[in-house]
């Protein structure tokens, strides 16, 4: 209608912005794991497909939402923001270890491989990449 927005619109705006984002990041997350796992271990696996048949990663999509709406304000001093990502992506990690456990009975990685690690569910070398 002319360009002009409704109340509608500036209501459902921010909701949609961020299913879109959502999605998007899940996605990527999918794309970006694939992708690595192929490399470092040259094995191709397609990562993701978290139920609802969609290919995405959900733990990214959350941690990225996150990210944005919660570190967002400091992306101006990059060490806290730094700091404040790998904090809110390893709790979101954590969590959803928690979560898909309690869920599912397992969760679906386990980082006891790595150095400095807690129960497998998250790790300083993943976390610090999370930044």
């Amino acid at each position: 209608m002319n360009g002009v927005k409704t109340r509608v619109e500036d209501f459902l705006y921010p909701y949609a912005r961020v299913f879109y984002e959502f999605f998007l990041f899940s996605f990527l997350g999918l794309v970006f794991e694939t992708l690595f796992v192929f490399l470092v271990h040259g094995e191709w696996t397609v990562r993701g497909t978290l139920g609802y048949g969609l290919p995405i990663i959900h733990i990214y999509g959350l941690g990225m939402l996150g990210v944005i709406y919660l570190g967002g304000r400091f992306k101006e001093r990059h060490v806290l923001f730094f700091t404040v990502s790998v904090l809110i992506m390893t709790l979101v990690e954590l969590a959803g270890s928690y979560l898909e456990e309690a869920l599912l009975g397992y969760f679906s990685w386990n980082y006891g491989y790595l150095p400095f690690d807690f129960q497998g569910r998250i790790c300083l070398p993943v976390s610090l990449a999370w930044g």
